[in-house]
């Protein structure tokens, strides 16, 4: 069970997660928190998830808040991720970052170097993982794979990797089509086509066999394998 903060900025992942995997509660530290595999056996490692947009990540580097956050995490969880999601862009004149904010972006007064360079400590001293999102749906995704992730013994996952893929670096696949890029027997192809199809990725998730089926390309095999597949990681949470 994914054990989510019931506080502003994290009880909004459970708008993306699958019904069923978590549950708002108190956490003293983090956005996010369950128990993964550790040495101790399963379910003895607890992980804890740390959600900051862009904008919120600046602002409390400057107010000293994330230092006392992340020092809180490092006594609760054996193991911290922090994701930072959304985009931001970077003033070359001066090195500063300019941040999204009220649908304008706002110069901020820290450069690239000194946040790049706080992240760095962080990751090297303090047990901290960096993650990267563009949006809340993909956040809360990456939270749901990495609680699936703690909780199983082998990944073949790296086994599976398309090398053929066409990769161009202008037009980034979307999140749905990596998604269903990731799932047995659908291919790039395909999994653009389902990205065009499905709304979210958390529609693929709930999807029936017939509703794969109005893919192009996508038989009844195929459909039943999909679904499948998506069962199997549910009954995982």
């Amino acid at each position: 069970m994914i054990l989510l903060d019931y506080r502003e900025g994290s009880k909004e992942l459970a708008t993306e997660l699958p019904a069923g995997s978590y549950e708002i509660t108190y956490l003293e530290a983090g956005d996010a928190a369950f128990l993964g595999h550790g040495p101790d056996g399963p379910m003895t490692y607890p992980i804890g998830v740390e959600r900051k947009t862009v904008y919120d990540l600046f602002e409390s580097f400057r107010s000293g808040r994330l230092n006392s956050q992340i020092q809180k995490m490092s006594g609760i969880y054996k193991q911290i991720y922090l994701v930072v999601e959304g985009k931001f862009r970077l003033n070359k004149h001066n090195k500063r970052i300019l941040v999204p904010r009220n649908r304008e972006w706002v110069e901020s007064k820290i450069t690239y170097d000194t946040i790049d360079n706080y992240l760095n400590t962080l990751v090297d001293e303090c047990r901290v993982k960096l993650k990267y999102s563009h949006n809340l749906q993909e956040t809360a995704w990456q939270v749901f794979n990495l609680y699936v992730h703690s909780n199983t013994d082998k990944h073949s996952s790296h086994l599976r990797l398309d090398t053929t893929w066409e990769v161009n670096p202008f037009m980034p696949a979307s999140f749905e089509k990596r998604v269903a890029a990731q799932l047995d027997r659908v291919g790039i192809e395909r999994a653009g086509l389902a990205a065009d199809h499905f709304a979210s990725a958390r529609d693929m998730a709930n999807a029936t066999e017939e509703e794969w089926q109005q893919i192009k390309g996508i038989g009844p095999q195929v459909a039943k394998s999909i679904v499948s597949q998506w069962n199997k990681k549910k009954k995982k949470i």
